[in-house]
């Protein structure tokens, strides 16, 4: 689900009804997904192991498309590590080439989710 959504925020004209459209068809065979014809296209359930869940997709595209500022895309081409500095370089260049002039770029939910996921992996490490 959370690919669905990543690919979504990246991709150019993205929105809500397509992602969950994509969660439908890529798990229409799972035990988990409720398929209900009912549900309006904006709409999807999961069945946990405590209870169904049905999730509203409105606004995900929004609230899940949050962007670098361009102080940080600016500190990460300053960073004294060259495998940063150099891939900062990249975003920075790649946004230039696009828009003509410096904008925002995206950081993806997938991203998100890794970067949070290896904070708390690390935390867990350091209490062992």
């Amino acid at each position: 689900i959370i690919v669905a959504l990543d690919e979504e925020c990246v991709r150019q004209g993205g929105s809500d009804s397509m992602f969950v459209y994509k969660v439908k068809v890529v798990h229409e065979m799972s035990s988990r997904m409720v398929n209900d014809r009912h549900h309006s296209a904006g709409i999807f359930s999961i069945r946990h192991s405590a209870d169904t869940i049905e999730y509203t997709a409105d606004e995900f595209m929004e609230r899940n498309s949050d962007q670098m500022t361009h102080d940080l895309v600016n500190l990460g081409c300053q960073c004294s590590n060259t495998i940063i500095k150099e891939q900062f370089s990249k975003v920075d260049k790649l946004s230039l080439a696009v828009s003509g002039a410096r904008k925002s770029t995206k950081d993806t939910v997938l991203s998100k989710f890794r970067s949070e996921l290896n904070k708390f992996i690390a935390a867990i490490d350091k209490t062992q």
